[in-house]
């Protein structure tokens, strides 16, 4: 196979992954490197390109590919395409993508140069999503140990206390967990202000998770998240895609791209009307997938929580209040790490969330879908869960 059949499998939209495609442009890597930053180094075309033919997934490919060979050159041209509006940027890949893939992808070719990242992060009219997973870059390279976990703690305090504009978004949530996992105590007073204005979605990460991450420290926080499939740089393109839920022999179904681009978090209250013939309300996971059809996940969509912000008075005094130093911790009896709370025998959420799973399984009921099935290959159809990496 040469490299223009290779390049004609990429334009297709296939019934099934075409492995022999991938196989033969890694084989014939030195040949295809050029073909593949051609088709990611001009923005508008591509975005055209993908506006004439949806189902077009040749820049996929050729991201993961590029990531895999670690090639030079490729992280600004990454960057570019964020430099387009960045509607247009979640309509080229998908938000899923962008959220989960993105960061990784990033992080594999990284050169050593932060500037174009710190840019958008900081840009207050970049999309709230792709500002957060151009943050995640920063945890995934700390993580592989490409950067320092004191920069990037240095710098998480310069956005929190001087550049951040104060407003709710997915942003002041991925800040909180990155602060959290990178146990950087000496902001934990910050992010508990945070909490107190609403910044931060309490389904995205509460304030409890945040200090339960904090006590446990950066050494032990790294064993468990450096084997995490959503921190590690892509090595195998092959085990990266083949699962996808668009390559899965199923019934037949709608597999055109399902865009939507994320609601931004307000901080307010959405307003969700019930259905009145129903006696009891539907129980759904965080993580499924929202019942309305955005191909985004409940907590994210029509989930949202109800905020302080939009509380009455009386309403407002039965929140738990912020406790003024660390809650009481002991060992979890499952897992062996730090919990909240002074019963030796409870578990902590993470244990206790697996005995639900299997005790649902067991039972027969259905699982919560994995959430990485992209919204670019319909995110409606789950099958195998990501392999472990």
């Amino acid at each position: 196979m040469d490299i223009r059949d290779i390049i004609a499998k990429f334009k297709e939209f296939p019934p099934k992954f075409p492995r022999d495609a991938i196989s033969e442009a890694i084989r014939q890597k030195d040949k295809i490197i050029p073909e593949l930053l051609a088709i990611i180094n001009d923005p508008p075309n591509l975005f055209q390109k993908c506006e004439q033919q949806p189902e077009y997934m040749g820049h996929i490919y050729a991201l993961f590919l590029l990531a895999q060979f670690r090639v030079m050159g490729t992280f600004p041209l990454i960057i570019a395409i964020f430099g387009e509006p960045s509607e247009h940027s979640l309509t080229l890949l998908g938000d899923e993508f962008v959220i989960e893939d993105v960061p990784r992808i990033l992080a594999s070719v990284y050169e050593g140069d932060l500037s174009s990242l710190r840019c958008i992060i900081e840009n207050p009219s970049a999309n709230e999503y792709v500002r957060e997973a151009m943050l995640k870059v920063l945890l995934i390279l700390a993580i592989h140990e490409k950067i320092q976990r004191e920069g990037i703690v240095t710098y998480l305090s310069f956005l929190i206390r001087e550049k951040l504009e104060r407003t709710p978004s997915i942003l002041w949530c991925g800040i909180a967990k990155i602060c959290a996992e990178l146990a950087a105590g000496e902001l934990l007073e910050d992010i508990r202000g945070a909490f107190a204005e609403d910044l931060v979605d309490p389904l995205y990460i509460t304030v409890e998770d945040v200090e339960q991450e904090i006590v446990r420290g950066w050494d032990r926080n790294l064993k468990r998240i450096a084997t995490n499939p959503h921190y590690q740089l892509v090595k195998d393109v092959v085990r990266e895609m083949e699962w996808w839920a668009c390559f899965q022999k199923s019934e037949p179904q709608n597999l055109a791209p399902n865009f939507s681009v994320p609601k931004k978090f307000t901080g307010k209250r959405d307003q969700i009307q019930s259905d009145p013939h129903q006696k009891t309300p539907l129980k759904i996971g965080r993580n499924e997938p929202c019942p309305c059809g955005s191909g985004k996940k409940y907590k994210k969509c029509c989930g949202k929580p109800t905020l302080r912000a939009n509380l009455t008075n009386s309403e407002s005094s039965l929140l738990p209040k912020q406790p003024a130093t660390l809650p009481v911790f002991h060992e979890c009896p499952q897992c062996h790490l730090p919990t909240r709370g002074d019963e030796l025998n409870l578990l902590c959420p993470q244990c206790l969330r697996q005995l639900n799973l299997e005790t649902q399984a067991q039972e027969g009921n259905r699982l919560p879908a994995n959430t990485r099935q992209s919204t670019l290959f319909d995110g409606n159809t789950y099958t195998k869960p990501r392999p472990e990496s």
